[in-house]
């Protein structure tokens, strides 16, 4: 099955569409997560491209997380983050810190390449990523390729 886009040669034929719900895993440098993690996240793959979205709701025994490693649906492309279309993207987390100034509440999560993780950093790259709080709920509206 498929359709053909633009025109009818191979590389416009369009067989690769997928939607569904990702129950990610999430790994900690410190800390650990003490409740349940309930995530809403959803993913919709058309061809190599995904998209993944939605939210987490965490419980943590620390806010002081020194990494924060989310498990992605597929496997990213490989290569260069540049080459490979993984790159970095903004998301909001609630209950962060500082709560203020240039990362307040605002990080962004690395897709590395030829992975399913996405590590989250802070503004200038730094992967720590203190929370500032114990339960802080993620945003996510991440796009990268895969192979």
């Amino acid at each position: 099955g498929g359709v053909y886009l633009g025109g009818t040669g191979a590389a416009n034929k369009l067989d690769d569409y997928e939607e569904g719900a990702h129950d990610p895993t999430i790994t900690l440098g410190s800390g650990s997560i003490t409740a349940d993690t309930a995530s809403d996240l959803t993913y919709t793959k058309i061809g190599n491209l995904v998209h993944l979205r939605g939210r987490i709701y965490l419980s943590l025994s620390s806010s002081n997380v020194t990494s924060f490693r989310v498990s992605l649906p597929f496997v990213s492309a490989s290569g260069d983050q540049n080459e490979a279309g993984t790159s970095m993207y903004v998301i909001r987390a609630t209950d962060v810190s500082p709560s203020t100034g240039l990362h307040g509440g605002i990080r962004i999560f690395r897709v590395e390449p030829g992975s399913e993780i996405a590590n989250m950093c802070l503004l200038d790259g730094n992967q720590t990523g203190n929370f500032g709080a114990t339960n802080p709920h993620i945003f996510f509206n991440l796009t990268y390729t895969t192979t």
